[in-house]
């Protein structure tokens, strides 16, 4: 019990080590979650007319987490507008292989998936929605954050 306690604090320490400035104006983050030995975060940054979006994962375990992929995408991010419309989706209009695939994390390892995405013309509240796309542990996870009026 001792060691994972260990391994969840160091997965934790290099997760935060890996992360932006969270103090930067704009930015966002969702609290972090953990499912099958994973702790996982939502971070949005809010730049001019940018948004930037950052999921990160790690394996807080002593054993390596397999993530399985029933094609070749392994994350979405999404924006939705307080109506809950969606305003962007990071995958539309991409095209993704049709063949299983996975991921191994490996004990205390950390992975991140990012995208970004031009918000000119938009301002306001808005939720961000990230998603690790992975059949045999799926994750979720929403935050909100606000594009200043330029």
């Amino acid at each position: 019990m001792r060691r994972l306690v260990w391994m969840v604090a160091g997965g934790l320490l290099v997760l935060a080590c890996a992360r932006p400035d969270a103090g930067e104006t704009g930015d966002a983050a969702s609290g972090t979650g953990s499912g099958d030995g994973l702790v996982h975060s939502l971070e949005v940054g809010v730049d001019a007319d940018t948004v930037r979006f950052t999921l990160y994962l790690t394996n807080a375990t002593d054993q390596a987490v397999v993530l399985q992929f029933p094609t070749a995408q392994r994350y979405d991010f999404e924006v939705r507008s307080p109506g809950g419309d969606r305003v962007w989706r990071w995958s539309d209009g991409q095209f993704f292989a049709q063949m299983l695939g996975e991921e191994t994390l490996a004990a205390g390892e950390s992975v991140s998936y990012e995208a970004s995405w031009s918000a000119s013309g938009q301002s306001g509240a808005h939720e961000a929605i990230g998603r690790v796309t992975s059949s045999s542990t799926p994750i979720e996870l929403r935050t909100e954050f606000e594009i200043p009026v330029r």
